[in-house]
């Protein structure tokens, strides 16, 4: 463990319900414009755009987030503002 590295936070549950309602708003791929919103800035001001799309895709993958047609249409690739 180098003292350089950050220590890794887990992901609470306001930080997925943040990203999911952010992702429901803006589409997926839209890391940044989550991160600034007003509503959710203070919940995710801490977490960068590639964190945020990490998670999102856990989600998806332990069956807390079902996309539709709509989500799908809304949103760009994953990688679009991974910053």
């Amino acid at each position: 463990n180098s003292p350089s590295k950050r220590e890794r936070q887990r992901f609470t549950e306001q930080e997925d319900d943040a990203i999911k309602r952010g992702v429901q708003r803006y589409g997926k791929g839209k890391w940044s414009k989550i991160k600034r919103d007003p509503e959710f800035i203070s919940i995710l001001g801490g977490r960068s755009g590639q964190q945020m799309k990490d998670r999102y895709r856990t989600l998806l993958n332990m069956g807390d987030i079902v996309e539709d047609e709509e989500q799908e249409e809304k949103g760009g690739g994953w990688e679009e503002e991974a910053e």
